[in-house]
């Protein structure tokens, strides 16, 4: 990915059995946390702004913006349950890969930016 793009990781809330993603960009050569996007309240979502932040509602979906948290590196645990799905610009919308497609249920990935043309790619054994 370059400078400025983004991508998001859908999942489903493990209690509420409701779809997620979680949307992050590139800014400042790191992974940031962008904004949350969720249907129902539920552990580990966000139910009130943060200074900076900002909630949104309507078409029957919450937003919260505003992290710009900065995440270097970050494991996602591959779930089970949950369905991650990495959501990825393509031609003026998101293509979808699911992250079993990368790891078996259980594993962990790691994401990490590293500038386009470096040569990066998943690491192997």
């Amino acid at each position: 990915m370059a400078e400025g793009q983004g991508f998001a990781i859908r999942y489903t809330h493990s209690v509420a059995l409701t779809p997620v993603e979680d949307h992050f960009v590139i800014r400042d050569g790191i992974i940031r946390l962008d904004r949350t996007v969720y249907q129902d309240f539920g552990a580990g979502l966000p139910s009130a702004p943060e200074p900076g932040q900002s909630m949104s509602a309507g078409n029957g979906r919450i937003v919260m913006s505003g992290y710009n948290r900065p995440l270097p590196r970050f494991d996602v645990r591959v779930g089970r349950v949950a369905g991650h799905v990495l959501l990825l610009p393509a031609g003026g919308g998101m293509r979808e890969l699911p992250l079993t497609d990368l790891a078996p249920a259980g594993n962990a990935l790691t994401f990490t930016f590293a500038p386009c043309g470096c040569g990066a790619g998943p690491q192997r054994p």
